[in-house]
């Protein structure tokens, strides 16, 4: 079995992830030489799909002679290796596999590939894009991101004190809100401390519901 088959099957065994590592994106590309061929290592933290076609067209836009355009991403339990035209395997894996290497989620790295005139063959493909996305994802700095969940809460005026005091307590973190008769919060809990928040909230006399 193949190692991305692998990590596809763990992803379903695992237990429940609270918190995943990921990168701050690159300032700089990092550029490595091969027989005259270019490649250009990009890698950038990724929240949802938009964001990696936004990167890619941007990207796209900055290397409109570039020969290949090759990535890979990995996006909670989604993911994707993309050849763009280079044979098959060579690419797209190779940059992925090196996301897992450094058990990173949420990142998409791409390499572009300027044709220098001589043929690297199927193993200096591969240890081309490697060792570029290797490098690449080497230069960034990693974070630890805790993974939340959401509740809207309402409540009366009168209550706002009781409300607030709770979320202190639960290391809730206020995203959005609309004060009247009946406020309404939006607010993102640590997903570790779930159980408790949902117990904790239900004995007060707040309208709660997740999203």
């Amino acid at each position: 079995m193949r190692r991305w088959e692998n990590h596809l099957l763990n992803i379903f065994k695992e237990k429940i992830v609270f918190e995943y590592t990921t990168i701050q994106n690159l300032e700089s590309p990092f550029l490595y030489k091969e027989k005259g061929s270019k490649f250009i290592g990009y890698a950038f933290q990724i929240e949802d799909k938009k964001e990696v076609e936004t990167h890619l067209q941007e990207i796209k836009k900055e290397h409109p002679l570039a020969r290949h355009i090759c990535y890979g991403y990995l996006l909670k339990d989604s993911y994707r290796a993309y050849d763009d035209g280079e044979p098959n395997g060579t690419a797209g894996l190779p940059i992925y596999n090196q996301i897992l290497s450094f058990g990173l989620n949420h990142v998409l790295v791409v390499v572009v590939r300027y044709f220098g005139g001589t043929k690297l063959g199927v193993s200096g493909l591969i240890s081309a894009y490697k060792n570029t996305a290797k490098n690449t994802l080497a230069q960034c700095e990693k974070v630890q991101v805790e993974i939340s969940f959401r509740l809207r809460i309402q409540c009366q005026y009168q209550n706002l004190s009781l409300l607030f005091a709770f979320l202190q307590n639960s290391q809730g973190k206020i995203q959005r809100q609309t004060l009247d008769e009946t406020c309404q919060f939006w607010v993102d809990f640590p997903l570790k401390s779930k159980a408790d928040v949902i117990d904790k909230i239900s004995q007060y006399n707040f309208g709660f519901e997740e999203i």
